[in-house]
């Protein structure tokens, strides 16, 4: 009685496992797929390719390039950003001998004119005064220039 249990217990578990779904373990489609063969004819070769490489060579030569244009790049902006500040203290110099010239030195250098131009009318001094006077009231005009073009 107790193996005539046993047995109609067994039916039931393989019963209940017939309903139920069968799921195999990766090792086990592993080797059915290793053991299955469609067709062979003559002798075989089995090898690994390289299909995963991914290009990794030509990435990192990409890589090695990029790294030495940022590198120029870098350059570039030091030399250009040096080159902005040499300029523009070059500009302010520029800007303040023009206003020195502007505010200072012409002005002078014409009530200079004027007082000899008086003073010649008068006749206390020579026409050389006069012409040294307006020279250099000339030159300073010209330094005024060049300074507004710098």
């Amino acid at each position: 009685a107790l193996a005539n249990q046993g047995i109609a217990s067994a039916k039931r578990l393989n019963t209940i496992r017939c309903l139920l779904p069968q799921f195999s373990t990766q090792r086990q489609r592993n080797l059915a797929e290793s053991q299955q063969i469609d067709f062979l004819w003559g002798p075989t070769l089995q090898m690994t390719l390289p299909i995963w490489d991914q290009n990794q060579a030509h990435i990192a030569v990409a890589r090695f390039r990029l790294m030495q244009k940022q590198k120029a790049y870098e350059q570039v902006l030091e030399v250009l950003a040096e080159s902005i500040i040499t300029k523009a203290s070059k500009l302010r110099t520029a800007q303040q001998v023009a206003s020195h010239f502007a505010n200072e030195a012409l002005p002078l250098a014409e009530e200079i004119v004027r007082g000899i131009g008086l003073v010649y009318e008068a006749g206390e001094e020579g026409v050389l005064s006069v012409i040294e006077a307006q020279r250099t009231l000339t030159n300073l005009q010209n330094a005024h220039v060049q300074a507004l073009l710098d």
